[in-house]
C-alpha cells in the first residue's frame, strides 16, 4: 500500500481485504492462485478492479492512488527501498509455500540447466527470513 494507508498500520488478516480496492495479479499466474486460495479459506470473495502479469504495474497503480496489491514479499522487497509504499504482513492463514524444481536427468546438463540446479540447491539450503 502507499504510505500513510490505514492497512500499513499493523498486520493484516486476510478477511480484512474484503472492501479494500485491490489490484492482483492476473487469475492465470500461480501466485495469483494462492492468493485466491487464502481468500478463500478467509471467506472472502474480491473482485479486483486491476489484474495484470505486471508487478510494475500492479506497483504504479498502488503508487498513484489508494490501490492495494497483494505480492511474496521477495516480489515486493525492491519497490520497498523508499518511502512512497509499505507492506504489512497478510495473516490467518499465514502463507508460506514450498517450491520444488524437476529437470530430466540427463547427461551432461546444458550450461543453463547446470547453473538453474547450482541456484536451486544454494537456495534451498538457505535458513528461513
Amino acid at each position: 500500500a502507499k504510505s500513510g494507508h490505514p492497512l500499513l498500520k499493523g498486520p493484516v488478516k486476510w478477511a480484512d481485504l474484503a472492501d479494500v480496492p485491490l489490484c492482483l495479479l492476473t487469475p492465470d499466474m500461480q501466485n495469483r492462485r494462492i492468493i485466491n486460495q487464502h481468500l478463500s479459506e478467509a471467506g472472502v470473495e474480491v473482485a479486483p478492479q486491476i489484474e495484470s502479469t505486471s508487478v510494475v504495474v500492479l506497483v504504479s497503480h498502488v503508487l498513484r492512488s489508494d490501490w492495494v496489491t497483494v505480492l511474496p514479499v521477495r516480489a515486493a522487497e525492491i519497490f520497498l527501498k523508499g518511502d512512497d509504499l509499505g507492506s504489512v504482513p497478510l495473516i490467518k492463514p499465514d502463507a508460506s509455500h514450498v517450491v520444488g524444481l524437476v529437470a530430466p536427468h540427463r547427461e551432461p546438463f546444458t550450461p543453463v540447466l547446470a547453473a538453474l540446479l547450482d541456484r536451486a540447491r544454494t537456495l534451498s539450503e538457505l535458513p528461513d527470513s
